[in-house]
């Protein structure tokens, strides 16, 4: 079932079978950005239940509020983010200011949605969300962003929670 609309901001979830009192499962949980797909997009892909709750999480409160990155391109917003906390690159070439607004951005749980690299950083600005997506890979023997993964949307934050509220509501029909 897709909630929204892959071309902007959808979520595609679907659950075959649960495992280990509902905490985990086979299944899928897509997320899409500009037609960019975020996630593994198998019918029996390895699916954590908590999503519904980071879901919840990402409805009701507000992430990355007080950041101001509007000066920052989403693709600057995703190296210096995922250069600090994962990567093996050196920092000397990236703003500073940039630096510390990244450094402990809240993304998209990868632990409990994503398992292939992918990594969603949302930030609320007034009525909007400001979503970014992107994936991690090698080169060089070095972890670092993929350029052609990286997309960015504003999107309206009652259309934003729309989405997310019709997603957590239909995995809460699974909920024992």
């Amino acid at each position: 079932m897709i909630f929204g609309f892959k071309e902007s901001f959808g979520i595609e979830i679907e659950l075959n079978t649960f495992f280990h009192d509902d905490f985990i499962g086979e299944g899928k949980f897509i997320v899409f950005i500009n037609n960019m797909t975020y996630g593994i997009d198998m019918p029996y892909a390895t699916t954590f239940f908590c999503i519904k709750d980071e879901l919840l999480k990402y409805y009701s409160e507000s992430i990355n509020a007080d950041i101001k990155l509007t000066k920052y391109s989403g693709i600057e917003i995703a190296r210096s983010y995922y250069g600090q906390n994962y990567s093996n690159i050196f920092l000397d070439a990236y703003d500073r200011d940039l630096l510390a607004r990244t450094k402990n951005l809240l993304t998209w749980s990868p632990e409990s949605a994503f398992d292939d690299g992918s990594y969603i950083i949302q930030i609320d600005e007034d009525d909007k969300i400001r979503l970014i997506g992107f994936k991690s890979c090698t080169k060089d023997e070095r972890y670092i962003v993929d350029e052609k993964s990286t997309t960015e949307l504003r999107i309206e934050k009652t259309v934003f929670k729309q989405i997310l509220n019709k997603a957590y509501l239909y995995l809460m029909q699974f909920s024992t």
